[in-house]
């Protein structure tokens, strides 16, 4: 009978791709809440264009996305959502830039 309150925007939305990059990206979104952000992701191993689809909807601010190429590579793309702006960044720094 109550009413819900309203669902705030994410601050972060982690798009992840393979499941080898599922680990790494579970240790990095705990991370970041653990900061107080709101972090959302995948559970249902969507396609990376229902990923980002899902992103917009849910307003996420920042999309981080991180698979296979990333992780070897040791980065990850941060994708602003407001201005479309996309940069790579290293994997161990995801945590302090979001603090």
């Amino acid at each position: 009978g109550g009413e819900l309150p309203p669902r705030e925007r994410p601050d972060l939305y982690v798009e992840i791709l393979g499941s080898e990059a599922k680990a790494r990206a579970v240790s990095l979104i705990n991370e970041i809440r653990s900061r107080g952000l709101i972090v959302e992701t995948d559970y249902m191993d969507r396609s990376v264009k229902a990923q980002m689809k899902y992103a917009n909807k849910i307003g996420a601010k920042k999309v981080v996305i991180i698979g296979a190429n990333e992780l070897e590579k040791g980065t990850a793309s941060v994708k602003d959502m407001a201005t479309g702006e996309q940069a790579e960044t290293e994997l161990s720094r995801l945590p302090e830039l979001f603090a």
